[in-house]
């Protein structure tokens, strides 16, 4: 979907709509959407003089549109893209077309049990950039594919903004499963630190009654788990225990993994994979000279590459300095660099 561009505020109103399956919106020129993913698998929707023609891959059997009663080039850019046309809804304004595809009766949805307060959804349609982030999440699948309960648990390793959290939903969207994130910060709170492990167990072990069989346990800031000494390992052979579940977490000394895959998640490589990280983002940005280079060094970690949570936040701040935006100079990225270093500085001194 290299040509899509993301919808913000549709999104918004798409995540109203289905919550569980926290889907994206993408606009392609001016009266073509895509919603995904849904309950329905992709929907499209397509502007025509009466408001929008909803087509999507599982429409509900029992009210479907006759594509003859659709224009031919309608009915076969559906046909030719795996749709089934679903209903035409008579408004031009999109949020309410979206809002319009809520499900109406969830009756027969099997019961979930009580959710964690400590468990969210992750969002997903996250393009992954990058040769080697897509080997790892590669990787990662393949892990995930192979393991049984009782098993060693993959963990996604890296640090802050490389897009562990990215690489995680991604992977559970290639074995079509919703990721759902418990970060275990959450759980050690000041009042619980006495008994972190007890708390820790407590938590995951609520959270794994609450998922469904299509769901992935993803627990974010692992290396929590690992600093709680000797308890990591309790906690760590409950966790195999688990069929679905995945570590993420900053790297940690290699005494502290065992019982763990670990999986490196390194940055980015070239200007190409950075220009296809801005891209994927939908930033509409031009830069002049040096400027891209000048923010790719300050984004860079040794050894690990470019940083894309830093190169994004780098650009988002250059764009915000600019006094021609989305044309980025050379002293608007130097700018933007001296700003990002101040902030990373003090959140490593923090």
């Amino acid at each position: 979907m290299a040509d899509w561009k993301a919808e913000a505020s549709a999104t918004r109103v798409a995540r109203q709509v289905f919550p569980r399956e926290a889907p994206r919106v993408f606009r392609s020129g001016e009266g073509q959407y895509v919603v995904l993913p849904t309950p329905y698998g992709k929907v499209e929707l397509i502007a025509v003089k009466s408001g929008f023609v909803v087509a999507a891959e599982r429409p509900p059997d029992d009210s479907l549109l006759d594509p003859r009663n659709l224009p031919d080039m309608l009915a076969n850019h559906f046909r030719d893209n795996g749709l089934h046309p679903w209903k035409q809804i008579g408004s031009t304004d999109l949020h309410e077309v979206i809002l319009k595809l809520q499900p109406d009766c969830e009756d027969d949805a099997p019961a979930r049990p009580a959710w964690s307060p400590f468990l969210c959804l992750m969002e997903t349609g996250v393009e992954v950039v990058g040769e080697a982030r897509r080997f790892a999440s590669r990787q990662i699948k393949g892990i995930l594919d192979a393991r049984r309960p009782r098993e060693p648990v993959p963990q996604i390793s890296g640090v802050p903004g490389v897009g562990r959290r990215t690489l995680a939903a991604c992977v559970a969207q290639s074995l079509s499963l919703h990721p759902v994130e418990l970060p275990i910060s959450r759980c050690l709170i000041e009042r619980t630190m006495q008994q972190p492990m007890e708390t820790v167990l407590d938590t995951l072990m609520a959270g794994a009654d609450a998922l469904r069989p299509d769901e992935l346990l993803v627990v974010s800031e692992a290396e929590w788990i690992h600093a709680l000494e000797l308890a990591r390992r309790v906690v760590l052979a409950e966790l195999s225990r688990l069929p679905r579940v995945l570590l993420v977490g900053a790297p940690v000394p290699q005494t502290w993994t065992d019982g763990v895959i670990v999986q490196e998640c390194l940055g980015l490589e070239s200007a190409d994979d950075v220009e296809a990280l801005i891209k994927a983002n939908s930033m509409e940005v031009q830069f002049a000279g040096p400027a891209l280079n000048l923010l790719m060094r300050t984004a860079a970690v040794e050894g690990v590459g470019v940083v894309p949570g830093r190169l994004l936040f780098l650009v988002r701040l250059a764009m915000s300095v600019s006094t021609c935006s989305p044309l980025i100079t050379p002293d608007d990225a130097a700018h933007a660099a001296e700003l990002g270093k101040t902030a990373w500085r003090e959140a490593v001194h923090s």
